[in-house]
């Protein structure tokens, strides 16, 4: 009887291990925000165009919130959506690799690489 128990609460602390360990991972690490690309992988978007999610770090606002592509500020294509995710559709990427950066209050806080291949015809 006692190795039953011993197995049942190995895996009850592995199921709690792997419960924070799946918090953590969905929670931006402190002062950084994340980008996610929504629409498809960051490096397989085609035709120039990507859904964006941005999660900004505790305490950040979106108002103080920029969003870059190579320099090129896009933060107009994004909004705070009803459920409080904050998602742009970024266009216009050129063909090869670019650089979304976020910036909260002056300070870069996010940079992900996308890279935009041309449409199959």
């Amino acid at each position: 009887m006692p190795q039953f128990r011993l197995v049942g609460w190995a895996l009850t602390c592995a199921g709690v291990g792997c419960a924070l360990m799946s918090l953590v991972a969905s929670t931006p690490q402190a002062g950084r925000a994340d980008i996610l690309v929504l629409s498809t992988r960051a490096d397989l978007v085609t035709g120039g165009d990507a859904l964006v999610e941005v999660r900004l770090p505790p305490g950040a606002s979106h108002t103080a919130t920029r969003v870059a592509v190579d320099g090129r500020d896009v933060t107009a294509s994004f909004d705070v959506r009803s459920d409080g995710r904050y998602l742009g559709l970024v266009t216009e990427l050129r063909n090869g690799r670019s650089t979304l950066t976020v910036t909260v209050s002056g300070r870069e806080r996010g940079r992900l690489a996308v890279t935009n291949h041309p449409p199959r015809v």
